[in-house]
């Protein structure tokens, strides 16, 4: 399925799958949501996502139904994580006994239910159902086993002797072609169960009967992919000339006449999947797609490389935009996760329903990871990541390739740190969350057991006042109770170390380092405990080794979690990670810890001292999974946090009104009593619509009213459906040079069969309103139930040639412009065919763009090639073709008939009347009526009055609605509102000139604070030639902005100056000069001339 390219990463989920976004669905909230277009039309993406280092990762890959993925049918069992199982337990049906921790019975609708007679007829029934109870871990409410001393398994070897085998669960539950069973050695576990191969499957090349058997622990493959059981060509009894193509179809062409994409990579199950999927981060057919070489892959993914990320040249990648910012990197170089080489995560860049900022800026980053040049050099992150907030400076975390944000002697001599923030020795400033957290986050770990008595940089009580000073003494006395670890080494001016001799470790008598070694660039312990923040990662220059092990005088980091199943290359480099040592030269045993005096424990970090200094307990907890998502958690946390900034108010003398934030006040009448609300609601039809809503009639019955995804007397069935995606581009319409607001568009979309109206939608813009802002429009339209439709489908579906070669399903969209006291007039039409009719769902996504007609050199309706009762309208999407549409009124063969109930003016006679628009499966028995302007209702004789009461207050504008007792006021610039009551915040400056000012243009720009960023964002600016001496300024939100600024330019200079600071206000009035007092200067005046340099 396509999109429109615009559509690509720029913030919403266009694809059904997700993969034209790097945001990441929330699987356990679908099912909490009424039907949705991003939760009921969902597709999970491949059950085996590629991980880092060739790992492999499984993923929520099947449907629940409504929107939520889980990791695999029969994975649900032990229920330990909402990604394992459906919230409304679709993956239970038909086999809910296997969940043993509910003791749950399948009812014979495969649904689940707590309560169940059984009633045994013969011994057959009684040990399938002994069977049942030991599955379900004898919860029943009625097994036997669950009151009898004997368990289950026993009493069906006494019962069941001459009981061979049941199958369960009942009939090819996950495949047509598979069936689980048990033999008479009972096993209580699901997955312990036998598994029969058994049916015709068609493989690539043939048609096969197979037939064998299988463990538990090996049909998930068979489930995963078909294509393992086509391989097993030696469990085959019967074989037909009649399975998919042997060559995959490769001589095909697409259906706008391009070959089709394929290489067939595919050895370990011969499926036949498309080049573009080659190396894309998913396994889709074993592990052979991810395995190709980087020539393969950079042939293979030539066409979409503009919607494709490569990690690397020496690692060619096709991912999808999905898998960047993931928490494990798949690129070897991080890429993938991070900004190139920097510590930059690509998951904070905002590109999403809320902010889309930096959408165009992911866009590019894929676009270079094609371009070694832009990669190698870094031109990508100088020209769009250049510019770092003013608080990313000196915050401990490298944002620049040359690292001169952090560099030591400029933040020592010049940074000031917020209040909120501890200052290292360094100047660089970390939160206080971050102080005594048992990690160095100081360079010189000052910030950590050496707090309060580093000679270097003693705590200061005076500058952070009692409170906060007895509170770091509080949590110091936590993270470093009195121990005998300090016997051995002196609190106040050592750490507790080990050498970096892995050959005398145990028997060396140094176990300490001075305070005045840590961060200093070299290593002192083993693996650098003592350099965590200073060494840089051996791959990711901008990011702190911190407590991973890095191979001893090699470029090459492991994992904490992974160092005992990966190696060095060179094993005599193998390194003594902080937190355990080695007992022997051949490797590390997993918890296992030397004591300095030679005894051993496996007890390390329990919280109880095993050896005699303690020092089983030091440096406990720290793993480089925890440790470093700790570190980049608080700077996030720091980063979304709100800060408060202590400014001083310019001008002192203004008019002005402060924001109050107002708490609502809740009226209570003591008289009156509560409500139990839990005796009116009518729990005996809940859930009973499926997703639909039940309603409850006067003769007790049911009906269920069903969203567009479902249909059913209980909602119970998937919709055959077109979802489509649209928005108008009306840059080369009529109206981008006009207007007039009164105008509203209505775009009719009609599904069509063979030219016949199936079914119809519609929705309405005004064009005013769309010039600036295009939002999308998300609508439905249904295939017919009938059965006559069904069976149609159904054979089409196997007739492959009929599909490429026949298109009788299309999409004609049709625009009518309204005007007031006007007869709607139909001025564009676009029509598309729809080429993939036997999927169940299908997207169309379009946008809907005027053609040019100063590149039109012939319109094909000038010859006037429709008969009186048609017209003839140019194809908006093919300009060289047209189509003859009927005119009000008309319908059939050459719009030969007239429709009697239009005829007898049965609608207003301002109305546009089509018979047959209304379409076949909503019933064409009356007409499709489009209603002129302020008119509505079926025969559109209705004429809304909401404007008549003069709704919208201050001169505002009012314009009724398409929907009755519905307005929209157009306000003036000073007021705001749904019915313009509300004044605007407005800002009044009235300027006063010192002296006369020599200046070209002039710029008046006013600024909000983003107090969570520390930046500054542009809300508005004014641009004049001549200064005027009255600045006027209103403002939509709760409060003015915050900072104004003036600059004025002449044709080789810029003067900038402060008209005004003025924080949580609603007005703002002053009397502002214009002189050097208030002039802001360059930042390079302040400094020396070789400073400036």
């Amino acid at each position: 399925m396509c999109i429109p390219d615009e559509y690509f990463i720029d913030g919403d989920r266009d694809c059904m799958d997700s993969s034209d976004e790097r945001i990441h669905v929330e699987d356990t909230v679908c099912p909490s949501l009424p039907p949705s277009y991003e939760c009921d039309d969902r597709l999970c993406l491949p059950c085996i996502q590629k991980c880092r280092a060739g790992n492999v990762c499984i993923r929520g890959c099947w449907s629940c139904g409504d929107g939520q993925c889980v990791l695999n049918r029969i994975d649900f069992f032990p229920r330990s994580s909402t990604n394992w199982f459906c919230i409304n337990r679709r993956d239970q049906f038909f086999f809910c006994e296997v969940d043993g921790q509910e003791g749950l019975w399948t009812l014979d609708n495969g649904r689940c239910t707590e309560n169940k007679p059984f009633n045994e007829q013969n011994i057959d029934e009684y040990c399938h159902y002994l069977r049942i109870c030991e599955l379900s871990g004898n919860k029943k409410h009625n097994c036997t086993c669950r009151y009898d001393g004997d368990n289950c398994s026993e009493l069906f070897r006494q019962s069941c002797s001459t009981w061979n085998m049941t199958h369960y669960p009942n009939g090819g539950l996950f495949t047509p072609y598979i069936f689980g069973y048990y033999d008479q050695i009972f096993q209580s576990s699901f997955m312990d169960a036998r598994w029969k191969v058994s049916g015709t499957i068609k493989c690539r090349g043939y048609l096969g009967k197979f037939l064998f058997h299988a463990d538990g622990r090996y049909i998930g493959y068979y489930l995963h992919d078909q294509g393992y059981i086509c391989t097993s060509r030696s469990h085959i009894s019967y074989v037909m000339d009649k399975g998919y193509d042997r060559f995959c179809h490769n001589d095909s062409r697409t259906f706008n006449n391009l070959s089709y994409h394929f290489i067939d990579v595919c050895n370990s199950t011969e499926s036949c999947i498309s080049a573009y999927r080659i190396n894309d981060g998913f396994y889709n057919c074993g592990f052979d797609d991810e395995q190709s070489a980087n020539e393969l892959v950079n042939r293979s993914c030539a066409n979409v490389r503009q919607h494709r990320f490569r990690c690397s040249i020496n690692q060619s990648t096709c991912f999808y935009a999905i898998l960047l910012g993931v928490s494990g990197a798949v690129c070897d170089n991080g890429h993938d996760k991070y900004w190139l080489d920097t510590s930059i995560l690509l998951s904070n860049i905002n590109c999403n329903g809320k902010s889309k900022t930096g959408c165009s800026t992911l866009r590019r980053y894929i676009e270079a990871s094609w371009n070694s040049t832009l990669l190698k050099h870094d031109d990508l992150q100088s020209s769009s990541m250049k510019k770092l907030s003013f608080r990313a400076y000196c915050d401990i975390y490298p944002d620049l390739l040359s690292k001169e944000d952090e560099d030591a002697e400029s933040c020592a001599s010049s940074w000031v740190c917020l209040r909120e923030q501890w200052q290292c020795p360094s100047g660089q400033c970390i939160p206080f969350k971050s102080v005594l957290n048992s990690v160095y986050d100081c360079p010189d770990a000052s910030d950590e057991q050496s707090f309060f008595a580093s000679a270097l940089h003693p705590f200061n009580y005076i500058n952070y006042g009692p409170f906060i000073a007895n509170a770091f003494k509080f949590k110091f006395d936590l993270v470093y109770p009195a121990s005998k670890l300090w016997s051995v080494c002196q609190f106040t001016g050592k750490s507790p170390c080990s050498s970096n001799n892995r050959f005398n470790y145990r028997s060396v008598t140094k176990h300490c380092i001075n305070l005045t070694a840590l961060g200093n660039h070299k290593i002192g312990c083993p693996s650098n405990c003592d350099e965590p923040s200073i060494i840089d990662h051996c791959y990711l220059s901008l990011r702190a080794l911190g407590y991973e092990v890095q191979c001893l005088s090699m470029i090459m980091c492991l994992g904490f979690s992974h160092r005992f199943q990966h190696t060095c290359t060179n094993s005599s480099h193998s390194p003594l990670p902080c937190h355990m040592t080695d007992s022997n030269l051949s490797g590390v045993i997993p918890n296992e810890f030397f004591c300095w005096n030679g005894s051993r424990t496996w007890e390390r970090c329990n919280k109880k001292a095993d050896c005699s200094n303690s020092e089983d307990e030091y440096m406990c907890g720290r793993s480089d999974s925890s440790t470093s998502l700790a570190e980049r958690k608080n700077k996030f946390d720091f980063q979304t946090t709100q800060k408060w900034l202590h400014l001083l108010r310019f001008p002192a003398n203004v008019s002005t009104n402060e924001y109050k934030r107002s708490i609502p006040k809740i009226e209570s009448n003591p008289e009156q009593l509560p409500i139990d609300y839990s005796q009116q609601h009518d729990r005996s039809i809940f859930n009973w619509c499926n997703r639909g809503i039940p309603i409850r009639l006067n003769n007790a019955s049911i009906v269920c009213f069903c969203s567009p995804h479902y249909h059913g007397d209980q909602c119970q069935y998937h919709t055959d459906r077109i979802s489509f995606l649209l928005h108008v581009n009306f840059t080369y319409s009529k109206y981008t040079s006009t207007s007039d607001t009164s105008i509203i568009n209505i775009y009719l979309v009609l599904f069509l069969y063979n030219d016949l109206v199936l079914s119809t939608n519609e929705f309405h813009l005004r064009p005013t309103d769309e010039l600036d802002y295009q939002k999308k429009k998300r609508i439905y339209l249904h295939y017919s139930h009938s059965n006559q439709s069904i069976e149609y489908k159904r054979q089409r579906y196997f007739n492959r040639s009929n599909i490429i070669d026949h298109h009788p399903y299309a999409i004609r969209i049709e625009a009518f412009e309204l005007k007031l006291n006007k007869k709607p007039q139909r001025f564009a039409i676009w029509q598309y065919p729809i080429y993939f009719d036997f999927l169940p769902v299908y997207r169309f996504a379009k946008v809907l763009r005027f053609f040019d007609s100063r590149k039109i050199s012939r319109n094909p309706c000038q010859n006037n090639p429709c008969n009186s009762n048609e017209e003839c309208h140019q194809l908006q999407n093919q300009p060289s073709n047209y189509k003859c549409l009927c005119k009000s009124h008309y319908s059939g063969p050459n719009c030969s008939k007239v429709n009697q109930l239009c005829s007898k003016n049965y609608c207003s006679s301002n109305a546009l009347c089509q018979p047959s628009y209304r379409g076949l499966t909503q019933g064409n028995h009356w007409p499709y009526w489009i209603c002129p302007l302020n008119y509505i209702g079926q025969r559109c004789k209705l004429k809304p009055n909401a404007c008549d009461a003069n709704p919208c207050a201050n001169n505002a504008s009012c314009y009724q609605m398409l929907v009755p007792n519905q307005f929209m006021c157009k306000c003036t610039d000073e007021y705001l509102g749904e019915k313009c009551e509300e004044k605007k915040r407005f800002i009044h400056f009235h300027i006063e000139e010192k002296s006369p000012l020599d200046y070209h243009g002039s710029a008046v720009q006013y600024f909000v604070i983003d107090f969570v960023q520390l930046e500054l964002r542009l809300a508005h600016q004014d641009v004049y030639t001549t200064l005027p001496s009255q600045l006027r300024y209103f403002h939509d939100d709760k409060i003015v902005p915050e900072i104004t600024f003036l600059q004025l330019h002449t044709l080789n200079n810029q003067q900038i100056y402060l008209l005004a600071v003025q924080l949580n206000r609603t007005t703002l009035i002053a009397n502002v000069s214009i002189q050097e007092d208030n002039r802001c200067q360059h930042i390079r005046s302040f400094s020396s001339p070789n400073e400036s340099k």
